[in-house]
C-alpha cells in the first residue's frame, strides 16, 4: 500500500494533483490539511505506515500518528521553515525513529558549510 497525502489549489476543484499521483502508483490520496489524516492513513493500511517523509515540518503530530509501531518518519528538508513540533511521547510510544537530512539548492549548502568550518 502505497498512500500520499497532499494539498494543492486544484484540489477541491478538479483533483487533478490526486489523479497525477495515482497514476504514479499511489494507491491512496488524503488530504494534508484534513486534521485526521494521520487517523485515516492508518486505518487505509491496517495498522499504520512503515515510513512517512515529511518535507513540510511545522507539527509532526498527524505524522507520527500515522505510523505502525516501529515506524520511521523521514525528515527532508523542511521545506516550509517551520518550527518542528511534535510529542515526544509518541516517539516512545510507538518506538519510532525519527531522521533527517538537508534538501536544496547546492550552492545554498555550499555556503552554510563554509560558514559552519569557519566557526570551527
Amino acid at each position: 500500500m502505497f498512500p500520499l497525502t497532499s494539498r494543492s489549489p486544484d484540489w477541491l476543484r478538479l483533483g487533478a494533483k490526486a489523479d497525477r499521483l495515482r497514476s504514479l502508483g499511489a494507491h491512496a490520496v488524503i488530504d494534508r490539511f484534513d486534521p485526521e489524516w494521520g487517523s485515516k492513513a492508518r486505518k487505509l493500511v491496517g495498522g499504520g505506515i512503515d515510513l512517512v517523509v515529511e518535507v513540510s515540518g511545522g507539527d509532526l503530530t498527524q505524522s507520527l500518528h500515522a505510523l505502525r509501531t516501529g515506524g520511521r518518519l523521514c525528515l527532508v528538508g523542511v521545506m516550509s521553515f517551520k518550527t518542528i513540533e511534535f510529542p515526544p511521547q509518541a516517539l516512545l510510544h510507538g518506538n519510532l525513529l525519527m531522521s533527517g537530512i538537508t534538501a536544496g539548492a547546492g550552492n545554498i549548502r555550499r555556503r552554510w558549510s563554509r560558514r559552519l568550518k569557519r566557526r570551527n
